[in-house]
């Protein structure tokens, strides 16, 4: 998968990533995104997507 940038985020090369998981189950999806935004930057929010 690739992904754009958000157009308020700044590009800093060589300290980027984007991590794309899919999973199957809801209660499973919310545990993992929980966890990593615990410690982590959430810059969009969970949501539906279109893809």
């Amino acid at each position: 998968m690739v992904s754009d940038s958000f157009p308020e985020q700044n590009l800093e090369f060589g300290s980027t990533i984007s991590l794309v998981l899919e999973f199957e189950e809801k209660q499973r999806i919310d545990i993992i995104y929980n966890c990593l935004s615990k410690n982590g930057t959430v810059i969009m929010e969970l949501q539906d997507t279109f893809w």
